[in-house]
């Protein structure tokens, strides 16, 4: 091969490579419950004293997506008491951008707002509020 053919081949894969990062993300929320408004209704249904939900997410393929929330849940455990947000640690999306993540719920939270925050890369934070009822 002459260097004209290789510079040509050497733009044009490095042209491929800057087109695949000019995808714009995104991240949508959403959960499987009724939503009036701004809110989701989500229906307590657990006799116990804390149960779960999920918020489900669409974005590009393999995302990390950090989860946080300032609402908490708190446990006794051996005469100390632990608090951890109802939503943390991060998740990958699947290759076709869906996923999901666990919420924790207590009994106490019926009647609350609480709020849930996913971020790709702490860039683009999407939030998403829903009401506990019974």
């Amino acid at each position: 091969m002459d260097k004209k053919t290789i510079l040509i081949l050497f733009l044009i894969s490095c042209s491929d490579v800057e087109n695949q990062g000019e995808s714009e993300n995104f991240l949508n929320l959403y959960m499987n419950s009724e939503k009036t408004e701004s809110l989701y209704n989500v229906i307590y249904t657990s006799s116990e004293s804390h149960s779960y939900t999920k918020v489900y997410y669409q974005t590009n393929g393999f995302q990390i997506v950090d989860w946080f929330s300032d609402d908490e849940f708190c446990v006794e455990f051996m005469n100390d008491v632990i608090c951890e947000p109802i939503i943390n640690y991060s998740t990958y999306s699947r290759e076709d951008g869906s996923g999901q993540q666990i919420i924790r719920l207590q009994k106490s939270f019926i009647g609350d707002t609480l709020t849930i925050k996913g971020c790709l890369l702490n860039d683009l934070c999407e939030s998403l509020s829903f009401i506990l009822t019974d």
